[in-house]
């Protein structure tokens, strides 16, 4: 989530899926009720990795996101017939949004990151260390996804020490402090 477009949303998502798959994230629109239940049962049944559900706008919730988010398996008709399918929903969900907040139902459920650029036009930024992120990240992939690893491993060799870490919730969205 961010304060604006152009902060960076898409291409985060962009460097996760580049070191999990080597390439850009798939984007599906956000959509809510019957739509969502499709594209949750169509990507299910796709074996991608993940879901990054682009653009959302409004307020990030309904009963079939709900009921993804709080099980592991997921249960719906196919199109165009009867056959019922039965599907594990072993992705990693992501969403970007400008502004958009989550139903009351979907707080204890999702994850908030917020980007917030002080600049008036951060699109036109041009001062980064690597001016072809998604290139540097595609070349070090390997490495990149082994230090990612070795970031949680290392809390739990040293015993997962509390981080005194706060949460509560403004909003709708989950703070820390």
């Amino acid at each position: 989530d961010a304060n604006t477009s152009r902060v960076g949303k898409g291409l985060a998502t962009d460097v996760l899926t580049m070191i999990v798959e080597g390439r850009r994230a798939t984007r599906y629109m956000a959509t809510d009720g019957e739509e969502m239940r499709k594209a949750i049962t169509s990507l299910a049944l796709s074996g991608s990795p993940y879901l990054l559900l682009d653009n959302i706008t409004g307020r990030l919730g309904g009963q079939a996101l709900e009921n993804a988010l709080t099980t592991g398996t997921w249960s719906d008709r196919l199109l165009g017939g009867n056959t019922t399918i039965q599907v594990a929903l072993d992705f990693t969900w992501m969403g970007t949004s400008n502004n958009a907040t989550v139903r009351k139902d979907m707080v204890g459920r999702v994850v908030h990151v917020r980007l917030d650029s002080l600049l008036e036009n951060p699109g036109k930024r041009i001062d980064f260390v690597h001016s072809d992120l998604l290139g540097h990240v595609r070349e070090h992939r390997h490495t990149l996804a082994m230090c990612a690893l070795a970031i949680p491993s290392a809390y739990m060799a040293v015993g997962c020490p509390d981080k005194n870490v706060s949460v509560h919730y403004e909003n709708g969205m989950a703070v820390m402090s």
